[in-house]
């Protein structure tokens, strides 16, 4: 790994077109050299997500790479702090991921290849993307990420992961996007709730939690809640990856994954998926972790120390050598 060769500049809430005219806001670092461009074109690193594109371990994430010689794009997705449109839980992604990817190609800071990375819906949305085939994605890197949210991931061979709908009430409450709380005290009933009261009321009904405030959460949340067979709705790109197999990109991938968390499964139907049908590289990287974008680095899960093998060094690393 290059030692910070270069400087960086942030290029903050550059708005990236979509085919619905939805606008979606990223941030662009760029590597710098004595306070001046680099002249020539670079390849680049997009990374996508709903957590804020200026969360510290996603900006620092972003940096380093910066400074090892890409240009890094780290977007909101859409409906998500600074970006346009309403947010729907997977839905928008393998068109918004396409949209995006392709616009990177086609600025003049870039060389037209483009690589992924990101964990969790992060992750999900590398492979979202894929589904539809983005001619200048040139490489990935799903790190604990879904493969088909109906049998192993969202639900679990069909029943209902409740997680799912605590990350409704959750993120709801974290996003702060303007469009989504236009209206100051909806923040604050969104955030003083416990989810841990509605469970104890469920089947919960439509207009009567807290959702009611952000219909479009509240849309998703009771679709994915009460959709229990495999039908069209679970077929669709951003759900379910496998049933896209055929028009999937072909390029590079190394997925990983943790024995200990809840996405094993589908990392290793990516796995033996992509391996099956692509001709590209396809890696997978299996470790004793639970959930997260830094586990890789712990020698421990729960309770039990597992000793120095079960840690890498530098996940960050990892992800260079692999780029």
């Amino acid at each position: 790994m290059n030692k910070h060769e270069y400087d960086v500049v942030v290029e903050q809430d550059v708005m990236v077109p979509t085919r619905d005219g939805v606008n979606l806001a990223a941030d662009v670092y760029h590597p710098v050299r004595n306070g001046w461009p680099l002249k020539h074109k670079l390849p680049t690193l997009l990374e996508r997500t709903p957590y804020d594109k200026r969360q510290t371990e996603g900006r620092n994430r972003a940096t380093l790479f910066a400074r090892n010689g890409y240009t890094v794009v780290v977007q909101d997705c859409r409906g998500c702090f600074e970006s346009e449109g309403e947010f729907y839980f997977l839905i928008n992604e393998p068109y918004d991921g396409y949209d995006t990817i392709e616009w990177i190609a086609s600025q003049p800071w870039s060389n037209g290849r483009v690589g992924t990375y990101g964990t969790s819906y992060m992750s999900w949305v590398q492979s979202a993307a894929a589904t539809q085939n983005p001619p200048h994605l040139t490489c990935m890197f799903p790190n604990m990420g879904g493969w088909n949210g109906h049998t192993s991931s969202i639900r679990h061979g069909g029943a209902m992961e409740l997680r799912f709908m605590a990350w409704a009430f959750w993120h709801s409450a974290l996003n702060s996007n303007r469009n989504l709380k236009k209206k100051q005290w909806i923040d604050k009933a969104l955030n003083d709730t416990d989810f841990r009261d509605w469970l104890t009321r469920l089947p919960i009904r439509i207009g009567h939690t807290p959702l009611a405030l952000v219909p479009n959460y509240e849309q998703w949340c009771f679709d994915i809640f009460t959709r229990a067979d495999y039908d069209d709705f679970w077929k669709q790109p951003g759900f379910a990856i496998e049933e896209h197999i055929e028009q999937h990109a072909d390029v590079p991938t190394y997925l990983c994954g943790g024995w200990y968390d809840s996405y094993t499964r589908s990392t290793l139907e990516s796995f033996t998926s992509l391996n099956g049908a692509k001709k590209s590289h396809i890696k997978v990287l299996m470790g004793p972790w639970t959930h997260g974008t830094d586990t890789p680095e712990l020698s421990y899960s729960g309770d039990i120390d597992l000793g120095s093998d079960a840690a890498l060094e530098s996940f960050d690393a990892l992800h260079l050598r692999w780029f």
